[in-house]
């Protein structure tokens, strides 16, 4: 349903993954309020993810920033944490 922060990103591929910062391409997904909040209509669009801001915890290391960069600029919002190992991302 439109309205109720149901973005999400789609057909993740990571193009780099270091200790320090992970990143890829991906489709950024959501419902758009059109014609009525009740009929959204599915929209997506190209986005480059990067996870940044490595913080220590006592279950390791943990990317706690991710910014989504489309055709209308940079958005970074903090994660509730996320675990990185290798090449693998665990909520």
């Amino acid at each position: 349903m439109c309205g109720d922060g149901n973005g999400r990103f789609q057909n993740v591929v990571w193009t780099s993954w270091r200790d320090d910062i992970a990143e890829a391409t991906a489709d950024k997904v959501w419902v758009e309020c059109v014609p009525d909040r009740a009929n959204g209509i599915r929209r997506s669009k190209p986005a480059r993810i990067v996870l940044h801001d490595v913080r220590q915890t006592n279950a390791g290391p943990t990317f706690s920033r991710i910014t989504s960069h489309d055709d209308r600029g940079a958005r970074t919002v903090t994660l509730p944490g996320f675990m990185h190992s290798g090449d693998q991302l665990f909520p």
